[in-house]
């Protein structure tokens, strides 16, 4: 297996196997970094996703969401990133830290444009 693979937790917190942690936004990895067990332990872990492919999936997360969150990092704090979960407090809804950071570099540049 020569290709890299995308691996996602399904846990918010993200989550640890094979000696590696992998958060719940993914990360891209090269099988060749694992033993065989280790990548046995990964593919039969169901707290895991496991695609494949050399490029990371494209966020797919709704225009207006990330509005909503923009919104709310204007209402929590402006002058600093804040929490997730401040924000799903205002927007009434689970979000994921890539989601808050794409959110804070919008509201970042909205900002900067005065």
């Amino acid at each position: 297996m020569n290709q890299r693979l995308f691996i996602r937790s399904k846990n918010r917190q993200g989550f640890r196997r094979a000696g590696a942690f992998f958060p719940s936004e993914g990360k891209m990895i090269d099988p060749t970094d694992f033993t065989e067990h280790q990548w046995a332990q990964i593919k039969a872990e169901p707290l895991l996703t496991v695609m494949e492919g050399a490029e990371a999936p494209v966020d797919d997360t709704p225009r207006e969401l990330i509005e909503n969150i923009v919104e709310a990092i204007g209402m929590i704090n402006p002058d600093k990133k804040p929490p997730v979960k401040d924000l799903e407090n205002i927007i009434g809804q689970d979000i994921t830290a890539a989601q808050r950071d794409r959110a804070w570099a919008i509201y970042q540049a909205r900002v900067a444009e005065g």
